[in-house]
């Protein structure tokens, strides 16, 4: 009931899939496609967070400039999965990125009403 490389909105779509052969024998079989909404790039605000290194290989750390500051931050890979998460406090996170593996991810900072994106590459 849907085409191959069809786009879904966000949400819970079931797809259900045909097949029949030559001598008319069908079978079918469904599966669930979730989309959660897009994690985008802020490049705008990332002058009062910095996020570095960037490559990073073990250690990563996030300065938001403000001993004041507290919030969260969440490091997302590029299928949405939440891969570390933890708390900032007096406006600084390290963050042990060792065990992630090579690759592009998305890190979430919030602080307070704030929530700021930022890509980061794991060498």
């Amino acid at each position: 009931d849907h085409a191959i490389g069809s786009q879904f909105n966000v949400g819970i779509t079931t797809v259900t899939y045909t097949a029949t052969d030559a001598s008319e024998n069908t079978a079918t079989a469904s599966f669930t496609v979730t989309v959660t909404s897009a994690t985008g790039i802020d490049q705008l605000s990332k002058t009062s967070i910095n996020v570095y290194p960037n490559p990073v290989v073990d250690l990563l750390s996030i300065s938001t400039g403000n001993t004041c500051d507290s919030g969260l931050y969440s490091i997302i890979s590029v299928l949405g999965t939440i891969e570390v998460s933890g708390t900032i406090s007096n406006g600084k996170a390290i963050v042990n990125v060792s065990r992630l593996s090579r690759g592009t991810y998305i890190v979430r900072v919030q602080i307070g009403n704030i929530g700021i994106n930022h890509s980061i590459i794991k060498r």
